[in-house]
């Protein structure tokens, strides 16, 4: 662009602040932020919250105002999890022609899980002439690395992966999506009432089925807690977590194609306890077999790197939601300005 981006971030918490300060650092001119009307935070400056200092620039409760006032060209959504519970959100972007990127994880890849609220989603983005693109830690970790190196066999029977990360660095919405100090028995009643959605792996999966040309037949989901072995202490809750309490949870997803080449995939989300770590580890037996491990990745600031590495990309994308096997290769800018 021939001048500097645009960006309203909507949703102002954890990861919020952190998109901030590295949009400002990249040179987006950060022209707005949208927190929850009864949110303590309205009126308190983006910088501030960020931790860069004061930009002049407010929270505000009223999204569509903000939007409209600001015209920004893009808008950086990091409010929840599920379409369902975003789309008053994104349908709103998407009606004023305004792009997003979100990092709720069910829009990495919604077409499945979301059939119908993703072809309005995609209607209305094309037409409205703009983009919006599920993205975070996914986009080159989860998606592109394992479909690009799918791409060095000739000849594929299985994909399996494997990956873990710190529930308590994403702030108090994920650990208490992930059910984090419960009891075994409250675990089951809750997890009873999420009924059938699916976990975050359930779209990884989907995504690779489609990125490898595979077609999807089936999948089944077995959901278990973590407990703690010793007491640890939850940042994102402010409390401590005694030994035999709920840290989170993991499941396990078995995708099974009409090409009979299965796709499992297990995650582990919790609180960690001493010594644990993130871990990322794929395996695609074939011809010939290959696999990737990342040691020790930086789940929750590869998120925020990812999705502000993409902006210039949404941007510049045809209208329409978008897949992370069509986008073009991630690379790094220094600046957007």
């Amino acid at each position: 662009m021939s001048r500097k981006i645009k960006a309203v971030q909507y949703g102002v918490g954890a990861m919020g602040r952190v998109m901030i300060e590295m949009m400002h650092d990249k040179g987006i001119e950060i022209v707005g932020g949208i927190g929850r009307p009864t949110s303590a935070i309205i009126g308190q400056d983006l910088g501030t919250l960020a931790g860069i200092g004061p930009l002049g620039v407010v929270v505000t409760g009223d999204a569509e105002k903000t939007l409209t006032e600001t015209k920004p060209d893009i808008a950086v959504v990091c409010i929840t999890t599920y379409l369902a519970d975003l789309w008053p959100h994104v349908e709103l972007c998407a009606r004023l022609g305004v792009n997003v990127v979100t990092i709720a994880e069910e829009c990495f890849y919604p077409w499945r899980t979301e059939p119908e609220l993703s072809r309005r989603w995609d209607a209305l983005c094309k037409q409205n002439h703009c983009s919006a693109y599920g993205i975070g830690y996914q986009d080159f970790y989860w998606g592109n690395q394992i479909t690009q190196l799918a791409g060095t066999c000739h000849s594929i029977t299985s994909v399996k992966g494997f990956a873990q990360f710190n529930v308590d660095d994403y702030g108090p919405e994920v650990a208490r999506d992930h059910m984090v100090g419960l009891t075994a028995d409250v675990f089951a009643v809750e997890r009873k009432k999420k009924g059938n959605r699916p976990s975050y792996m359930q779209m990884v999966g989907d995504l690779i089925i489609d990125g490898l040309g595979l077609t999807f037949k089936s999948v089944t989901e077995d959901v278990y807690q973590t407990t703690a072995s010793q007491e640890i202490f939850c940042k994102s809750l402010n409390v401590s977590l005694p030994k035999g309490i709920g840290t989170g949870n993991a499941n396990r997803t078995h995708f099974e194609t009409l090409e009979g080449i299965p796709v499992d995939i297990e995650m582990v989300s919790k609180v960690y306890e001493p010594g644990e770590t993130d871990q990322n580890k794929w395996e695609i037996k074939g011809r010939p077999d290959v696999s990737v491990s990342n040691e020790r990745p930086a789940t929750d600031i590869l998120t925020c790197t990812e999705v502000v590495s993409r902006i210039p990309d949404v941007i510049s994308a045809p209208a329409g939601l978008l897949k992370a096997f069509e986008m073009p290769p991630i690379k790094y800018r220094r600046r957007f300005d």
